[in-house]
């Protein structure tokens, strides 16, 4: 089962970490990135998620304290309160246990939806046909038109530092291919299209 959040990303059960012992996909990205940015608050970890143009996972408060709640009760991550002036809060870091299991996470094997990605976009292709010919034409300019602002929004980050961040280019690199790649897919789907009214 697949919720929609406020931010638009989709988040399933399974990615969530509803079911099953193992740590989903999205408590393994969490441990990672607190693991990295030690110690650190989950506010700070939904602001990543949020902003993060390679994932599509949920950043919304109902999903993320929940589930560092849930690790820290595995023991793969530890708290502290803390406070600044005022304000109170709880910082996260990873347990020894927690490391492992970032390290079982980034290590092979692979699962498969690793290496075939989901894509909303393909997944709605599927029952397109279901619209008018106007709707799936919107649907296409709409879909073209996020991806356009989407490779936009990429020029305006600032270059990542020099060093352990230099990995961050990288990432905005595939993210970039990928998202021409999709362009290039609506295009021919576009065509298909087109080839179709033509034979009406």
């Amino acid at each position: 089962m697949s919720t929609m959040t406020s931010n638009g990303k989709t988040a399933s059960a399974s990615e969530n970490g509803q079911r099953g012992s193992e740590p989903s996909r999205l408590e393994n990205f969490v441990l990672a990135y607190v693991q990295k940015h030690q110690p650190i608050t989950p506010y700070a970890v939904r602001m990543m998620i949020e902003k993060n143009l390679s994932t599509t996972f949920s950043s919304s408060a109902g999903s993320i304290y929940p589930l560092m709640r849930r690790l820290e009760k595995r023991g793969l991550m530890k708290s502290v309160a803390s406070a600044r002036g005022k304000r109170k809060h709880v910082e996260y870091s990873v347990t020894p246990a927690g490391k492992k299991a970032v390290q079982d996470w980034v290590r092979p094997p692979y699962d498969e939806g690793d290496l075939w990605p989901t894509d909303g976009l393909r997944e709605r292709f599927h029952y397109l046909n279901l619209l008018s010919r106007a709707e799936q034409k919107a649907w296409i300019e709409s879909a073209r038109a996020e991806l356009e602002a989407g490779m936009e929004r990429l020029k305006t980050l600032p270059e990542p530092a020099e060093g352990f961040e230099t990995h961050i280019a990288l990432v905005r690199s595939n993210v970039r291919r990928i998202n021409k790649a999709r362009l290039a897919w609506l295009k021919e789907v576009e065509d298909h299209l087109d080839q179709i009214r033509a034979g009406d």
